[in-house]
């Protein structure tokens, strides 16, 4: 499909997004348990909440609660916190970062909210 022209048509690009997702999300599994590597485990969590921020009704869900749990953990985020809430900040903070070089657009107001609320954010 990509060698021959390069581009996907619609039909094709769902579809190939939804393999990915399910490919990510062994791979995230097997980085996060089987490796217990949770550098690379996030990165591929990041990537997948960048494919799907919300799950949708009869699509297979590819977020790993237990990882999203351990990454609250660790930037200790209130139990009152949503499970993927700390990945959410990272995946901001990513987005923030290419911002800044003038190649994309800020994150949402309400991920740097999130930021601000965890003390990781600028204040202004």
């Amino acid at each position: 499909m990509i060698l021959q022209s390069g581009r996907f048509r619609e039909d094709t690009l769902q579809l190939a997004k939804d393999r990915l997702r399910e490919l990510m999300w062994v791979i995230t599994l097997h980085h996060s348990i089987e490796r217990d590597d949770m550098v690379s485990a996030v990165i591929y969590a990041m990537a997948l909440r960048q494919l799907s921020p919300r799950d949708v009704p009869g699509q297979f869900s590819p977020h790993i609660p237990s990882l999203h749990g351990r990454l609250n953990e660790i930037f200790e985020v209130p139990g009152e916190g949503y499970v993927d809430e700390a990945s959410n900040l990272l995946l901001s903070m990513v987005k923030d970062e290419i911002a800044r070089h003038g190649t994309a657009k800020p994150a949402s107001k309400k991920n740097q909210n999130i930021a601000r609320r965890l003390g990781r954010g600028k204040r202004k």
